[in-house]
């Protein structure tokens, strides 16, 4: 369920770093830009067929996910299907493999509101591929392309067919199949090109000479004055300021895109050197990473050193406590056998005394 993107000043791929609840993993998904900067994300298949719609937006140079919650009406759980934008807020699904066959319906659902119109089609098809072209008057066409679909046996078929629909905002909920795509394409470009033209095109301004109102409008607005009693030949001056007005505004204007394009190429620039910072500092964490796990490496291993170090030191004090005992014990023996022998003097000096006294009575007897 990992985001790129590709970029097509540099003519690579990048991961994005996206915010919010990511979708799961999954394959056979549409991902479809609805807006600048929003993309809607539908359906798929990772083990199960899947439902769910999210929006990834990216206006607020945030990546952000978020997961659109809707109501019972709600197409159903599919993959290998299409998603065409026709409005602002409104998307088309169209076909795919609905949990295991070729669906031949399409559900136009309005992402702001979570819900979705079923539409029944004529024609049932899967990993077929759709574009949408959208008008100015709000009307789209959807072409739909090839795909395959399940015949009778459940043997699939490989279709090769061209299948355009017709879109209007009058009727939102409906698709039409054009019988001659061409003819109502063209008459799409016509339509446009008339708009265009009609922008182009100078506008009229009223001519009431007396009319100070009008005068003083078109001074502010058109940057010409009118004086009172305009007649043809007035008409014609006014009308060659006007063009050499709008002369001036359209070469306004061509430096003001210029100013825009160099404004885009300093953007592009800016983003590609914000990209080089990000790559930095991807490197910079991989280096603190590393830096990370050789302290800790070392650090394991001064604890290691200092548990030794705290066996040998407790050793080192047992085997004193020890060597401390056996001097008390040697003094103590020492004593002991010291007191012996004073004991044997006395003992001895006594009995020398004893038999000197007996000596002596005796020897006093020996004169009686």
């Amino acid at each position: 369920n990992d985001c790129w993107q590709f970029c097509l000043r540099e003519v690579s791929w990048s991961p994005v770093q996206t915010c919010g609840q990511s979708p799961s993993a999954r394959r056979g998904h549409s991902f479809t830009a609805i807006t600048i900067g929003r993309t809607v994300l539908y359906g798929g298949y990772n083990g199960e067929w899947l439902n769910d719609m999210h929006v990834l937006d990216c206006r607020d140079r945030v990546w952000m996910w978020s997961e659109v919650m809707h109501s019972d009406m709600w197409p159903g759980r599919r993959a290998f299907h299409t998603t065409c934008c026709v409005s602002h807020s409104l998307c088309v699904v169209m076909g795919g493999w609905l949990e295991g066959r070729a669906a031949g319906d399409a559900y136009v659902v309005d992402i702001e509101r979570g819900s979705a119109h079923h539409i029944t089609l004529s024609d049932a098809r899967a990993g077929h591929t759709a574009c949408c072209r959208v008008t100015s008057d709000g009307s789209a066409l959807i072409f739909v392309l090839g795909g395959t679909r399940d015949n009778a046996g459940h043997v699939r078929s490989v279709i090769s067919d061209l299948c355009v629909y017709s879109w209007n905002p009058q009727a939102p909920h409906a698709l039409v199949v054009c019988a001659d795509p061409a003819a109502q394409l063209q008459r799409q470009l016509d339509a446009e090109r008339r708009q265009q033209e009609d922008a182009r095109a100078p506008p009229a301004l009223p001519l009431a000479g007396d009319n100070e109102i009008v005068r003083e409008l078109a001074s502010r607005v058109y940057g010409v004055s009118i004086g009172k009693g305009t007649a043809d030949g007035g008409k014609e001056e006014t009308n060659d300021e006007l063009a050499a007005h709008n002369m001036q505004l359209a070469g306004e204007n061509e430096e003001l895109r210029r100013r825009l394009r160099e404004i885009a190429a300093e953007k592009e620039e800016l983003i590609g050197q914000l990209t080089a910072a990000g790559r930095e500092n991807e490197e910079l964490i991989d280096e603190l990473a590393s830096s990370n796990t050789q302290l800790a490496t070392e650090n394991e291993r001064i604890a290691q050193e200092l548990d030794t170090f705290r066996i040998e030191k407790d050793s080192a004090r047992r085997v004193t406590e020890g060597s401390r005992c056996l001097h008390q014990l040697h003094d103590s023996i020492q004593s002991e056998e010291s007191r012996q022998l004073t004991d044997e003097d006395q003992k001895s000096r006594y009995l020398h005394q004893i038999r000197l006294h007996d000596f002596h009575i005796k020897s006093c007897l020996g004169q009686s």
